[in-house]
Order: C-alpha cells, then structure tokens, then sequence
C-alpha cells in the first residue's frame, strides 16, 4: 500500500538548482571513487551553505542539487520574501565560489 503524499501552498517560494556543466563526460573518464568523492565533497560543502544562509536542502539527484526558502510548513510566519530572496542568493554565491 502507498502513503498518502500531503502537499502544501507556499506563495512566495524561492528555488535554487544547480547541475555540473560536462559532469556526465567528466566521469566517464574517472575511476567511480573520485567520482564519488568529489560529489561527496561539494555537496557536504553545500549543505554546510544551507545551514548558513537559511536555505532548505530538498534533494541531491545524480550530480544536481536542489534547495529553497520558504518551503516548509511555517517558514513564511516572519519572513518576508526579500530576505528569504536576499539569503537564496547569498546562498547562491557561496555555492559557485565551492
């Protein structure tokens, strides 16, 4: 049997996405162990980001990473859309310079 999946409504909602640019010829040409390593290293970078700047980490998919503001129940109580804009992008510049 599956789960019900309960979905929320957020108005002001800010999201970041990031891929690796040639990740996929990258790693062909590497052993999976740097691979690995190196995803393991920027993402563990990322998500120290995420604590921060206030951002939510959704998901990692293959080399892509996903985040956002104002994403989760009572994130908005307080928040007003500029700062929660102002830290994704904050966030964001930290993120290109790892």
């Amino acid at each position: 049997a599956s789960a019900e999946v309960q979905a929320f409504y957020f108005r002001k909602t800010h999201v970041f996405f990031c891929d690796i640019k040639g990740f996929t010829k990258w790693s062909a040409a590497r052993d999976a162990t740097q691979v690995i390593g190196m995803l393991n290293v920027l993402f563990t970078s990322l998500d120290a980001a995420t604590e921060e700047y206030g951002v939510t980490k959704i998901e990692t998919i293959g080399d892509a990473y996903l985040a956002a503001t104002s994403c989760l129940p009572g994130d908005e109580d307080g928040d007003d859309s500029a700062s929660a804009a102002t830290r994704l992008a904050r966030f964001a510049i930290a993120a290109v310079a790892i």
